[in-house]
């Protein structure tokens, strides 16, 4: 958007600057139509061929020290303004495509970024899942060989404590397996799946921008 708006101001920049020439050369081929210049009219007529050569430095601008006018005449001066407007807004468009190249380059930065991160995310999240099941599965089994040992005759007091805290482990196991499965988690998911939707819509802007005739 920014290389887009500077290319139009730009450009309009041109457009006025090129109609300003426009009426100065007008003016200046209106007083060299003329037999004579007034004391005035020949100061205008240097100022006019001072503002020339100050937007157009490469135009030639040499004054006969004699005629006190433009060698090379005034309406020579319009090819020279052609060819100014036409440099102006080449170098225009040729900013605009490199400001828009640049920010192809950085839209596709940002996008793979954040579909870096994204499958980070999602595959952290997908395997916090699969470990909090696993921890499940497992306190299930610890609760059930304690109900057992509990159960069996046989068992003495060490087998019961150590099938008692092998489910307090399995417990606690679950407990910080669960913990991968935040709701932050699921939000944070949520918000890089958008991320990753407007850095895809700023690349097609971009390489839309760049092939734009």
């Amino acid at each position: 958007e920014d290389a887009e708006k500077t290319y139009t101001d730009t450009t309009k920049s041109v457009d006025a600057t090129a109609k300003v020439l426009d009426a100065y050369i007008s003016r200046l081929e209106e007083l060299e139509s003329q037999t004579s210049l007034t004391d005035e009219e020949q100061m205008e007529y240097n100022r006019l061929v001072g503002e020339v050569a100050r937007i157009m430095p490469e135009a030639n601008t040499a004054i006969n020290e004699t005629t006190g006018l433009l060698e090379a005449g005034a309406t020579a001066l319009r090819v020279n303004a052609e060819e100014w407007k036409n440099m102006a807004q080449a170098a225009a468009e040729s900013a605009r495509i490199e400001a828009m190249t640049k920010g192809l380059t950085d839209a596709y930065v940002a996008l793979y970024t954040a579909q870096d991160d994204l499958t980070v995310l999602t595959r952290t999240a997908s395997d916090n899942t699969l470990t909090y099941a696993s921890s499940l599965q497992d306190l299930y089994a610890a609760q059930a060989n304690f109900n057992s040992v509990q159960k069996d005759s046989s068992s003495d007091y060490w087998e019961v404590e150590a099938a008692y805290q092998a489910v307090e482990d399995a417990q606690q196991r679950l407990i910080e397996s669960a913990a991968g499965l935040s709701e932050e988690t699921g939000q944070a998911i949520a918000a890089l799946k958008d991320e990753v939707s407007a850095a895809e819509e700023n690349v097609a802007s971009y390489e839309e921008g760049c092939v734009r005739p």
